[in-house]
């Protein structure tokens, strides 16, 4: 069973800071924000941290081929779907309130467990560290099979968050030629609101 530390929130709260202290732990292995993996990485095969293409990194390489047999067996188009219709903020008193998962957020749940349970093979790790920050994906993997699930929720003044969205920050994934999303303050703090009250 895979043991996955989630970490919670919004962005820009110190997700990434604590989750590269972490990865500096023995047996702990941080794979960043597992939400994005299918589209940026599997399908736009956008920069790894390492610094090479998703499809050129030997350790989400081997991690593909453990889970799946390769990334070329992953529907992406099927796991988009499968989040439009179950990991979404609107679904989240749905999900809280279930007594049993639904096939479609068993099946969801079932790609983020793959990924898990081989990134903890591949690196030798006895957790795995997931910054998704959507509080969504956390309620949609409590139903994940062989996933021990734990969330930390990380909090950072409203202020500061507020600040860091307004300011203009390039993706280095996408090697300086997109930036980051921002947002005006108000938004900020409709969404500070709305993703710590929802973790």
């Amino acid at each position: 069973m895979a043991r996955v530390l989630y970490l919670g929130g919004l962005g820009r709260s110190g997700t990434t800071l604590v989750e590269r202290l972490l990865g500096e732990l023995p047996g702990v292995c941080a794979l960043g924000e597992v939400v994005h993996l299918w589209q940026r990485d599997v399908r736009d095969d956008e920069r790894c941290g390492c610094g090479a293409r998703f499809s050129g990194c030997t350790f989400w390489r081997r991690v593909g081929e453990r889970a799946f047999g390769g990334w070329a067996n992953v529907d992406v188009a099927r796991v988009h779907t499968l989040r439009d219709a179950v990991e979404r903020t609107r679904h989240i008193p749905r999900l809280a309130a279930a007594h049993r998962a639904t096939p479609e957020v068993r099946e969801y749940a079932g790609f983020y467990a793959s990924v898990y349970a081989a990134a903890a093979e591949v690196a030798g790790a006895h957790v795995v560290v997931d910054s998704s920050k959507h509080s969504s994906l956390a309620h949609v993997l409590r139903w994940a099979e062989d996933v021990d699930l734990r969330v930390v929720h990380l909090v950072r003044d409203p202020r500061g968050v507020a600040y860091s969205w307004t300011k203009t920050v390039a993706r280095p994934e996408a090697d300086g030629s997109d930036e980051m999303t921002r947002y005006s303050p108000g938004r900020s703090a409709m969404l500070w609101n709305a993703h710590n009250a929802a973790s």
